[in-house]
């Protein structure tokens, strides 16, 4: 009777190992999914902060190309000049910042989404499977918004700085009011490319913040400030 006993005890700590550990597993793989939301949400915020970086600096290099043209002359002119070089290399760096953080931010996506899909055939519930299809398929339609936006905005921003770069080559070899007369028609394109570029960031901005009002968890959008929509004190206008 005493072995009985024993055995039904061994017997029964051993199924109760076995069921903690398949808890803990289950507990592991939730906290994993957890994670990776959150390695995606902050992937999509180090986007939006790039992006409104170009969107400054992008505009920055503007008003000192305006700057320089409206210059009389003389020590004026050549310091405005060199202000003019900073902010243009300034945002061509920035250029670069942003593409860098475009492929953690895909990888971390197809990583999220690739869990997700992989946890709906577990479901058990058909009603809660069909749910939670319906909202990965928000999270990807909204997710996938950003990256329409800003594929359109990374090139468009990137030719911008092309044609800004040539236009302070330009102007480093002769730096008159006879050559500013000269690259005003070069200047008003280097404007309209401007103004495409400022609606372009904008828009990839206001897709950024749409992802992360609808499926950041909700702890995160409590304990964080909201981020921002870009000034409108960046745009961009025609000089008069």
């Amino acid at each position: 009777m005493n072995q009985v006993w024993k055995f039904g005890r061994s017997a029964g700590f051993a199924l109760g190992l076995a069921l903690a550990s398949t808890a803990c597993a289950s507990d592991k793989k939730q906290a994993a999914s957890i994670k990776q939301l959150d390695d995606l949400l902050g992937r999509v915020e180090r986007v939006h902060l790039e992006t409104e970086l170009c969107h400054q600096r992008a505009g920055a290099a503007l008003e000192a190309l305006q700057v320089v043209l409206k210059s009389p002359g003389g020590e004026d002119l050549a310091t405005n000049f060199a202000e003019l070089q900073g902010t243009a290399r300034a945002s061509e760096d920035q250029s670069y910042r942003l593409r860098a953080a475009t492929g953690p931010l895909k990888a971390s996506a197809e990583a999220h989404f690739g869990r997700w899909t992989d946890d709906l055939a577990k479901f058990g519930s058909p009603a809660l499977r069909q749910k939670s299809q319906e909202r990965m398929d928000a999270a990807r339609a909204s997710f996938d918004a950003i990256l329409a936006e800003l594929a359109p905005a990374q090139s468009a921003l990137e030719v911008y700085n092309k044609s800004l770069k040539d236009v302070t080559l330009f102007l480093a070899n002769d730096l008159s009011s006879q050559s500013l007369t000269l690259i005003e028609g070069d200047v008003h394109g280097l404007v309209d490319q401007a103004m495409g570029v400022d609606q372009k960031l904008k828009d990839t901005l206001a897709a950024c913040r749409g992802y992360v009002r609808t499926h950041a968890p909700a702890a995160s959008l409590a304990g964080s400030p909201e981020v921002q929509p870009a000034a409108d004190s960046g745009a961009v206008s025609k000089p008069r």
